[in-house]
């Protein structure tokens, strides 16, 4: 639930668990699916691209900008007038898709680029960035695409600037850029230089700054109000003036997370920041920057939660509509009297779902979102003067939500009486003595686990697997104590944590004991591994990818986000430190444990995977196999951390589908 300061404008909030569908372990009987009453859904459906990935409405309402898919399964950039809903193409390309856009003004975009059909080639290229006119008219690149390229065209900025924000009515046509600078000195944090850019003659401004900045915040206005720089291994912040003039108002460790942040500022140019309370739950406060001071009580605050959320503002006068937040689920929060009505009505219209909207200027169009946990989502267009609301696209129109699982949030106690928030997803019609996978997420350090549709857990479930979620201690979002209680602790607590969950779904009667298996990416692998070394007798076999298999390889292996600066701050914090936890970092090395893990193993690895570099990969896999026979090992040569192309998800989930139906499928 929300809590709310009794004062300003905060009146109420819509509880986001209210639209779950039903509890935990009841068995919804009128979707039970026989054994072959009903083809098994293909893998293909759960893992390809969605046909539409994003929509965003124009300023001024009038039109709808949406990235979907085009000929040769390329993503391209379509746009469509409210008043008739026919997309027309945009911007495209045949050897990349168009993967994130902006609206600059109502008449004008600028898009960016990746590849989802990864190509070794690709490793070394950045999004880049181009502008066009919603007539299709006037595109023009403003940021090169790879390091290779330089110099080639007059007024291209080089690679490394990346995209912040629109520039506001004051510069209309103008966006703000990051120059992100790179050190030769690499303890040295990264520099983001900003830049006014015009998006027509491709003109910059340099935005002053006092010192190497980390970050910016702009005001509502789109003035740059607060600049964080590095000194001394630290993060100062300071308010800019009109005047040219700067204030120190913060100035904090780096990577603590326990100090003041900077969230945004309100029409009236009040600065409100988030901080600890009880140094645990993150809460919104306004912040006087004269005196320097919080308000005495949270504007808002969440149960259980960190604070979050993206602030809406109105574009028509500056007002601060609502807030639309993630708890234990999406939800919204409005300030203005006719959107929280709207909110209702759309609500009773697309019921038993999240709904987002986006209003335009207005007020007049609503841009709506709608998902669940077992619908990957749709957008749609209402307009509150007829009260119609009509259907824009879906992502993935091939995903029946009648036939997907539903994910129930769950709170679960460790050893230690930390409360430890997980999702279960149960295949349908079925709640008892189930063959389970425990899915781990990937970070660590970052919340995981969402209600939304989720292709690996919805899969595994169609598949006849309860799946188990489980937002581990150092997993963010749930207080400061909640996340540091995981510092330092691979393999440790942090492992103990999936053991409880796991003991706890068997304690449910929702698993059976026998028929259990670990399965995860990244940091997921790494606690996969871990998990069949420390606990046989609980685990019969285990999956991982692009896993971590060695802590010390951490800081001796290059990883595409690593460098001097962050092993100097951020891993002796979070992670250890190489020297004086050399003992530790053997004891929960799976690498260095290889001889222990005798159950079946699925193992995968990108080639080039530039997060966590193969050699991670071969080397446990070298290791392993000396001890165990049952280890299956797959690489894909065109593939990072993760699988782009549906080829190899098929040939992967596939895999993993065989491997499972082989070891605990049947009691």
């Amino acid at each position: 639930m929300i809590s709310l300061s009794p004062h300003k404008l905060i009146l109420s909030a819509l509880i986001a668990s209210t639209i779950f569908h039903a509890p935990a372990f009841s068995a919804d009987t009128s979707q039970i699916v026989a054994s072959g009453q009903q083809e098994v859904i293909p893998i293909a459906d759960f893992f390809r691209m969605p046909s539409l990935t994003k929509a965003q409405l124009s300023p001024d309402g009038k039109r709808i900008a949406m990235l979907a898919e085009g000929a040769a399964k390329r993503h391209v950039l379509a746009v469509m007038d409210v008043s008739d809903l026919k997309p027309r193409i945009l911007a495209q390309f045949t050897n990349v898709d168009i993967s994130s856009f902006h609206w600059v003004n109502s008449q004008r975009l600028v898009y960016s680029v990746s590849n989802y059909q990864l190509d070794k080639d690709e490793s070394n290229r950045g999004p880049g960035l181009w502008a066009i006119d919603a007539d299709g008219s006037n595109q023009r690149q403003l940021i090169l695409r790879g390091w290779k390229e330089s110099g080639s065209m007059q007024r291209v900025l080089e690679w490394n600037h990346r995209f912040v924000s629109s520039a506001g009515d004051a510069y209309p046509d103008d966006i703000f850029v990051y120059k992100v600078q790179y050190h030769n000195d690499s303890s040295r944090a990264p520099t983001n230089d900003l830049l006014r850019l015009n998006t027509r003659t491709g003109t910059q401004v340099l935005i002053p700054r006092p010192g190497e900045a980390l970050g910016w915040l702009l005001d509502q206005n789109k003035f740059p109000r607060l600049v964080s720089v590095s000194e001394n291994g630290r993060s100062v912040t300071y308010l800019l003036n009109t005047d040219g003039s700067k204030k120190k108002l913060f100035d904090e460790a780096l990577f603590q997370d326990d100090g003041l942040r900077a969230e945004f500022f309100d029409q009236h140019g009040k600065l409100y920041v988030s901080k600890l309370k009880n140094h645990d739950l993150r809460e919104l406060y306004s912040f006087d920057t004269e005196t320097l001071q919080t308000s005495a009580e949270p504007v808002i605050a969440f149960d259980g939660y960190d604070y979050n959320g993206d602030v809406l503002i109105s574009r028509k006068d500056g007002e601060w509509l609502g807030l639309q937040y993630e708890t234990d689920a999406p939800g919204a929060l409005w300030f203005n009297p006719e959107l929280k009505k709207i909110q209702e009505t759309i609500d009773q219209l697309l019921p038993g779902k999240s709904n987002l909207l986006s209003p335009s200027r207005d007020l007049d169009v609503i841009l709506i979102y709608s998902g669940a946990d077992n619908d990957p989502g749709s957008f749609h267009i209402y307009h509150p003067s007829s009260k119609k609301i009509t259907t824009v696209g879906q992502l993935q129109p091939w995903i029946d939500p009648a036939r997907m699982a539903y994910r129930d949030p769950v709170r679960i106690t460790a050893r230690d009486g930390l409360s430890l928030p997980a999702y279960l997803t149960l295949p349908r019609g079925q709640k008892k003595q189930l063959p389970m996978v425990v899915l781990i997420h990937g970070g660590p350090n970052l919340r995981g686990e969402y209600w939304h549709w989720d292709p690996q857990a919805q899969f595994l479930a169609s598949r006849g697997y309860a799946v188990l979620q489980v937002d581990f201690r150092g997993s963010k979002g749930y207080g400061q104590k909640h996340e540091s209680l995981g510092w330092k602790q691979w393999g440790l607590t942090m492992q103990d944590d999936i053991t409880d969950a796991t003991r706890w779904a068997i304690q449910q009667g929702i698993a059976d004991p026998q028929r259990i298996c670990l399965a995860g990416a990244s940091y997921g692998g790494y606690a996969t591994l871990m998990g069949l070394i420390k606990e046989p007798e609980l685990y019969r076999c285990g999956i991982a990818w692009a896993a971590v298999t060695d802590i010390d390889l951490r800081y001796s292996v290059t990883w595409s986000d690593s460098n001097d600066y962050v092993e100097k701050f951020f891993l002796p914090l979070k992670v250890g430190d190489r020297i004086k936890d050399a003992a530790q970092f053997k004891a929960t090395s799976p690498l260095q444990n290889a001889a222990r893990l005798r159950q079946p193993l699925l193992y995968a690895h990108g080639a080039e995977d530039l997060r966590v570099p193969m050699i991670h990969g071969t080397k446990f896999r070298d290791a392993v196999t000396q001890h165990n026979q049952q280890v299956e090992w797959v690489s894909y040569p065109n593939e990072g951390h993760g699988w782009q192309r549906l080829e190899n998800n098929i040939d992967f989930w596939t895999r993993v589908e065989k491997f499972l139906k082989n070891h605990i499928q049947k009691p």
